[in-house]
C-alpha cells in the first residue's frame, strides 16, 4: 500500500484536524476510513485495534496522531528493505 491510497483519508483529517483539536484531541489518534472519522483513543494501540476490527487487513485506514504542529521525520536513504 503506497501514501497515494490514503489521499482521500490524509485530505479528510486536514479538513477536520481543527475541529479535532479544538474538542481538546491534541496527541490523541484519530481512526479515518471509508470516507469518515469512526473515532479518537488516547493510544495508538487503541486506535489500530479498532481499525483493523472496524476495516479489517484487506481495507485502507488511516491511524494518525492529532496535532497542530506536524513534526517533521527524517530517514535515511541508507535504508535496506525488508527480507521477507
Amino acid at each position: 500500500m503506497t501514501t497515494e491510497n490514503l489521499t482521500v483519508e490524509r485530505e479528510l483529517y486536514e479538513k477536520e484536524k481543527d475541529r479535532l483539536l479544538a474538542e481538546g484531541n491534541g496527541g490523541k489518534f484519530v481512526v479515518i476510513g471509508k470516507g469518515q472519522i469512526v473515532g479518537v483513543w488516547d493510544t495508538y494501540a487503541d486506535a489500530l485495534k479498532v481499525a483493523y476490527q472496524q476495516f479489517g487487513v484487506d481495507t485502507r485506514f488511516l491511524v494518525k496522531r492529532i496535532e497542530g504542529i506536524e513534526e517533521v521525520q527524517f530517514f535515511s536513504r541508507d535504508i535496506t528493505a525488508c527480507q521477507v
